[in-house]
């Protein structure tokens, strides 16, 4: 799926960098396997660590005119790819789908039964989530990175300029709402950024955003990350984040009722 991914992209000059080889014989592994050129840049995190505020506002716009490139590329139906984008793997709408299997089962439910939200807060999540799901399908389809995170989106400079010069976890290309992708962008995992940064994002990216559904969205990204799903790497301030992440859940929730 990834060298199908990677066409996409560059057919739509969104940069990525290209494919060396595919092998799906299983002659030579007992597996598929890809091999991809690896690319310039540094991670997203590493600007975020160094904190500069001005280099950042270049980043996030930088970021904002990347993904508004995928936002551009419009689709019929939303889901999961079955290997090439013509292809729908499973019919259920992702919205349906994460509702089950993190709001309603999963993440969500881990976060209720070991306490970390109350019961009450969790009938609340799941209430305001089920009650918005036909809003949530009734947006525009287009391309999303489903997983924009500060370690999955690279960047490259020279003297005056920043571009994505990559983003990696292409197993999470998919058919869905553009303001998901917006979502883990402006509210990132693991870290947080300023209304600066934000507005900085938008500025680039150019492209309305629904603040009900980023919100909704939000949520569930809080919840995910707490549960431990992203394979965030081992930065410093992942215990801190995941313990102030759930009450950000309450000021969300706001938004959306």
């Amino acid at each position: 799926m990834e060298s199908n991914v990677v066409d996409l992209l560059r057919k739509n000059g969104i940069h990525q960098p290209g494919v060396i080889k595919v092998d799906t014989s299983f002659t030579k592994l007992p597996y598929p396997f890809i091999i991809q050129d690896g690319g310039t840049g540094k991670p997203l995190s590493y600007y975020l660590a160094r904190n500069d505020t001005d280099q950042l506002k270049h980043i996030y716009h930088a970021i904002g005119e990347y993904y508004s490139k995928f936002a551009d590329i419009a689709n019929d139906w939303a889901g999961v790819w079955d290997v090439i984008p013509e292809r729908k793997k499973y019919p259920l709408h992702p919205a349906e789908a994460m509702y089950q299997l993190e709001i309603e089962q999963g993440s969500g439910h881990k976060a209720y039964t070991t306490g970390a939200i109350p019961p009450e807060q969790y009938e609340k999540i799941k209430t305001v989530w089920h009650n918005n799901i036909s809003l949530l399908k009734e947006k525009p389809v287009c391309l999303v990175h489903y997983s924009p995170f500060p370690w999955t989106i690279y960047i490259s400079e020279t003297e005056c300029s920043y571009q994505v010069s990559k983003i990696a976890a292409l197993g999470d290309i998919i058919w869905w709402d553009a303001d998901i992708m917006a979502a883990h962008v402006l509210y990132p995992p693991f870290f947080t950024i300023d209304e600066e940064l934000r507005r900085a994002f938008l500025d680039g990216y150019k492209k309305d955003i629904n603040r009900k559904c980023v919100s909704l969205y939000c949520i569930m990204h809080r919840l995910c990350a707490w549960a431990g799903i992203y394979e965030e790497p081992d930065f410093d301030t992942n215990a801190s984040w995941r313990q102030s992440c759930i009450s950000d859940i309450k000021i969300l929730m706001e938004d959306c009722i």
